[in-house]
C-alpha cells in the first residue's frame, strides 16, 4: 500500500518511518531495508525518526549488532553534527540502551554525557532529565549523579526508573560520602 502512494506522498520524510518500520517487520531482505534507509536519509538527513528505525533495525534485538548499531550511530552522527554535535550519539544508545552498555564497553559514558548536557540545554524537560540522572547510576558515575540530584527533586518521572526501589537506590549511593563511592554501576 506504502508502495503504491503518489510520488508526492513519498516525498514526506514520515512516509519513510512508516515503510522502514513495516519493512522491518516483514522482514524485508537487509538489502531493501538498506537502500530505503540510505534515500530516507539523503532525502531528509534531519528527519529524526528515520534514525531511530535505522538504530532499531541494525540493533541485536532485530538481526543487527553491536557493532552494526555502533556503526549507524556514528553514521548518523556524522549526518546530523553541523545541527545537533553528538547528541544523536545519546539518543540512539538511549533508544537501544540495555543494562550493561557502558560496562560492556557499547557506550562510551564521558561522551554520551556530553551529549546529555546540550540535549538538556535545547530540551530541559524532565523526562531528559531523569535519563540523564538514571544513566550515570548505570554508569557508575554517581559523583554527576550526586550533582544531578537538586534538579531532579519534585521532578521525578518514575517510569525513568523502572520503579521506584530502582530510583532509590542510586540516590543512595550517590548520596553516601565520594570517598566511601566506587565505580560500580547499580543493577536493576
Amino acid at each position: 500500500i506504502l508502495d503504491k502512494m503518489p510520488k508526492a506522498v513519498r516525498r514526506d520524510p514520515h512516509w519513510y518511518d512508516v515503510r522502514l518500520e513495516a519493512a522491518t517487520l516483514q522482514s524485508a531482505p537487509k538489502e531493501e531495508f538498506d537502500a530505503l534507509l540510505d534515500e530516507g536519509l539523503e532525502a531528509h538527513p534531519l528527519y529524526l525518526p528515520i534514525h531511530f528505525r535505522g538504530a532499531w533495525a541494525n540493533s541485536p534485538r532485530w538481526g543487527g549488532s553491536l557493532e552494526a548499531l555502533a556503526s549507524f550511530v556514528e553514521r548518523t552522527v556524522a549526518l546530523t553534527r553541523k545541527r545537533m554535535g553528538d547528541t544523536m550519539y545519546a539518543r540512539l544508545h538511549w533508544a537501544e540502551s540495555g543494562r550493561d552498555m557502558f560496562r560492556s564497553g557499547q557506550v562510551d559514558w564521558g561522551r554520551m554525557k556530553l551529549a546529555f548536557e546540550r540535549i538538556l540545554i535545547d530540551a530541559p524537560a524532565p523526562w531528559n532529565l531523569n535519563y540523564f540522572a538514571r544513566f550515570p547510576c548505570q554508569a557508575g558515575d554517581f559523583a554527576t549523579l550526586a550533582a544531578l540530584l537538586p534538579r531532579l527533586e519534585g521532578q521525578v518521572v518514575l517510569p525513568v526508573w523502572v520503579n521506584m526501589e530502582y530510583y532509590s537506590k542510586c540516590k543512595a549511593r550517590a548520596e553516601r560520602p565520594q570517598r566511601l563511592s566506587s565505580s560500580r554501576s547499580i543493577s536493576r
